[in-house]
C-alpha cells in the first residue's frame, strides 16, 4: 500500500522471496495467499487488490494477460 492508500506491486526481488515464477498469476494460490486487499462495499469498494489495480489501469491501458508485464505498469 502507498500512502495514498493504492496497492501496487512490489519488485520482482520481492516475489522471488516467497515465490517460483511459475506461481506468477493473479489467480495462483500463492498470489492470492499475499493479497490483503479485499473488497470494502461499506465504502463503496467492490473490488479488492489486484481488481483495483486492473480497474485503474483499464482506463489509460490495455490490461496485459502476462504477469511480468502486469507487474511492471501497474500503479
Amino acid at each position: 500500500m502507498s500512502e495514498y492508500r493504492l496497492q501496487s506491486m512490489p519488485d520482482v526481488k520481492t516475489f522471488l522471496k516467497f515465490s517460483l515464477p511459475e506461481d506468477w498469476e493473479l489467480q495462483s494460490e500463492v498470489m492470492q495467499a499475499h493479497q490483503r486487499q479485499y473488497p470494502n462495499p461499506k465504502r463503496g469498494q467492490k473490488f479488492g487488490g489486484f481488481g483495483i489495480m486492473k480497474n485503474y489501469l483499464k482506463d489509460e491501458y490495455h490490461i496485459p494477460e502476462d504477469f511480468e508485464m502486469f507487474r511492471e505498469i501497474s500503479p
